[in-house]
C-alpha cells in the first residue's frame, strides 16, 4: 500500500495580483473625485431690518410653497424672471434684486433662484423674508 504523504503540496495564493487590482481602483477612485466641480453661491447673512421697497427701482423675486415665482407680485415663469431681471440690470448697473422666499418654499428653488441671477446680479441681491 501505498499512502500519501502528509506534507502533500500545499497551492500557494499569490497576492501581487490582488494588490495590483486595489491599486488600479484607488488610482480610479483619486482622478475621479477631482473631476468633481464643486459649486457655491456665497452670501452674507447680516443684520435683519425692516425696509420699505420701492416696486419701479427694484426686482423683488418672491418664492411660493407650491414652486410659483413672482416678480413684484406677478406671477411669472421663471425664465421670463430672469430675462426681465438681467434687462433691468443691464440699463442700471446697481439694480437692486430682493429673493424672498415663503417659509415652506423649498431650498432647491430658492438655489435655483440665486444660480439663474448670480451671473448678472451678483453684487446687489439680498435676501429676504416675509414679515409675520
Amino acid at each position: 500500500m501505498h499512502f500519501k504523504n502528509a506534507q502533500s503540496r500545499r497551492s500557494l495564493v499569490s497576492l501581487t495580483p490582488l494588490i495590483d487590482v486595489v491599486f488600479i481602483l484607488l488610482i480610479f477612485f483619486m482622478l475621479a473625485s477631482n473631476f468633481v466641480d464643486w459649486q457655491f453661491i456665497e452670501f452674507s447673512i447680516g443684520e435683519s431690518e425692516e425696509i420699505t421697497i420701492d416696486d419701479k427701482s427694484t426686482s423683488v423675486i418672491s418664492l411660493k410653497s407650491s414652486n410659483e415665482y413672482y416678480l413684484n407680485d406677478r406671477k411669472m415663469e421663471l425664465d421670463s424672471i430672469v430675462e426681465t431681471v438681467r434687462e433691468r440690470c443691464r440699463r442700471n448697473v446697481n439694480h437692486p434684486v430682493i429673493v424672498q422666499a415663503d417659509e415652506h418654499a423649498s431650498l432647491q428653488s430658492l438655489v435655483t433662484v440665486l444660480d439663474a441671477i448670480n451671473e448678472f446680479a451678483n453684487e446687489n441681491v439680498a435676501l429676504a423674508r416675509e414679515k409675520k
